[in-house]
C-alpha cells in the first residue's frame, strides 16, 4: 500500500538541500502538523543537517457528496452567537471553568 509517508519521502529525496545542494533521502523528516490533506513537515539534510520546513499537500479521494461539507451555519446560529458575544465580558476562565457538570441550554 502506498502511503503519504512514502510519497513524501520520495518527493523530498528529489529536492536538493537549499544550503549544500545535496540531493537524496533526508536524514529525517518530522510531520509537525496534519490538517486534512496538508502536512507541515520539518526536514533535516543528511549531509549538512540544515533544517527546512515544507508544506505538503495531498489530493483527497472523492467523498460522498453529503459528507463533503459540514452542516451549514443557520441564521439562528449566527443570532445565537451574536447574542452570546454581545454579553460576553472576556472572562475565559469563568467560561471554561469545570464545576463537575455541563451547562444545559
Amino acid at each position: 500500500m502506498h502511503t503519504h509517508d512514502d510519497t513524501l519521502r520520495k518527493q523530498l529525496s528529489r529536492r536538493p538541500c537549499s544550503v549544500c545542494h545535496t540531493s537524496g533521502e533526508p536524514a529525517s523528516f518530522l510531520v509537525l502538523a496534519k490538517r486534512k490533506s496538508s502536512w507541515l513537515v520539518l526536514v533535516i539534510c543528511s549531509k549538512c543537517h540544515h533544517r527546512a520546513i515544507y508544506l505538503a499537500h495531498f489530493s483527497q479521494k472523492e467523498k460522498h457528496p453529503n459528507s463533503q461539507f459540514p452542516i451549514p451555519i443557520s441564521n439562528a446560529d449566527v443570532i445565537s452567537m451574536r447574542n452570546f458575544l454581545s454579553a460576553f465580558n472576556g472572562d475565559f476562565v469563568s467560561l471554561f471553568k469545570c464545576d463537575g457538570g455541563f451547562p444545559i441550554d
